[in-house]
């Protein structure tokens, strides 16, 4: 049988010791803000946590920690990367057709648009990031659980806020249909 060194207490431990500086590494590097360094510190552990079988003494697991860590930080800002060229995409397109178009109709449909962009980017990250993966990817909530690592609740509680989020901001538009 296999030892495991990083048992719930040595992880505790790190997670208590390590924490913080981990949010002020990443909002220093790479320029996160508060919650969005928490997510990402957040997952880290639960990396290192899912592979505590592969580190063979408490002294590896700082290392992986911050190579998991890092990992986690160049995904995030490849996603942003990705999510920007597409808002660039979207608003480009919607762009393109009002100078086809001059209408009335062009121009509403654009604001339209722009501002469930902007509503959607405002919301919370991890709030946001569900919403994207259940509309954009068409991913179903258990699909969104497992990748998150989170429970299907937790993507059912906050798909249901961020609609509600929504609705508020879209509310005069919703008024006119």
């Amino acid at each position: 049988m296999t030892k495991i060194y990083l048992d719930e207490t040595s992880f505790e431990k790190l997670f208590r010791e390590n924490f913080l500086g981990l949010c002020i590494h990443c909002k220093f590097k790479y320029g996160f803000d508060v919650d969005l360094c928490k997510e990402v510190v957040h997952v880290a552990f639960i990396k290192l946590w899912e592979s505590r079988t592969l580190i063979n003494s408490t002294d590896h697991a700082k290392p992986f920690l911050f190579r998991a860590l890092a990992n986690v930080c160049k995904d995030m800002l490849r996603h942003e990367k990705v999510k920007l060229k597409h808002r660039t995409l979207v608003l480009r397109e919607g762009e393109d057709a009002h100078e086809e178009d001059n209408g009335l109709e062009q121009y509403e449909l654009k604001q339209l648009k722009l501002n469930i962009e902007r509503s959607v980017y405002e919301l919370p990250p991890q709030m946001r990031r569900i919403f994207e993966m259940s509309r954009y990817e068409g991913l179903k909530y258990s699909e969104i659980a497992t990748r998150l690592s989170i429970s299907i609740k937790t993507v059912e509680t906050q798909m249901g806020r961020a609609i509600l989020k929504l609705k508020q901001k879209m509310k005069e538009y919703l008024a006119f249909f």
